[in-house]
């Protein structure tokens, strides 16, 4: 049985990084915007809190840091900095979060929406504090809502493709989990 949740864990591990890695390919092609005054959303952070806010014990931290800085150095950001951030967020929704539980799909938009202008306004805020190079906040906070609206599509994905869904109480403890 421990043997199946390894492999368990291990097959959605490796099924994240290569969804990220997607996101992250389609992300560098040079395709003009389809709309050109939107940013890009951020899948992989949709992508990454539809898995925490689902099966936190599929993403370890060291997986998540890795992806998340894989993206920075080739979108050319500071190396680390999001990383950081996404990780930090991710850490302290495990662990305000210790078992999975159903919440009104509402609820679950408005904390996406506060986690992911969090994560832009700390992003932008470090870089204003390190005297990085950076857009204005209005430009860089745009990515907010495309980004939110990205989230239901890669929360069905993970749903109905992947088979992400919350653990069932029958379950019991899985790696310090409480069902």
């Amino acid at each position: 049985m421990a043997d199946n949740r390894l492999l368990d864990r291990v097959v959605h591990g490796l099924i994240y990084v290569g969804l990220c890695g997607c996101a992250l390919f389609v992300r560098l092609l040079p395709l003009p915007p389809m709309l050109p005054n939107l940013p890009a959303p951020e899948i992989m952070l949709c992508l990454t809190l539809a898995w925490m806010l689902r099966r936190p014990d599929y993403l370890p931290a060291w997986l998540i840091t890795v992806m998340f800085l894989l993206s920075d150095f080739f979108l050319y950001r500071p190396p680390g900095l999001n990383a950081l951030i996404v990780t930090a967020i991710c850490t302290l929704l495990r662990s305000r979060n210790p078992a999975p539980r159903p919440v009104p799909f509402t609820v679950e938009i408005a904390l996406i929406t506060g986690l992911v202008l969090s994560v832009v306004t700390a992003n932008w805020l470090a870089q204003a504090l390190l005297f990085i190079q950076h857009p204005s906040y209005w430009r860089t906070i745009a990515v907010v809502p495309v980004t939110v609206l990205a989230y239901p599509f890669t929360l069905a994905l993970s749903h109905y493709v992947i088979g992400i869904r919350r653990l069932k109480p029958r379950y019991g403890r899985i790696r310090g989990l409480r069902a």
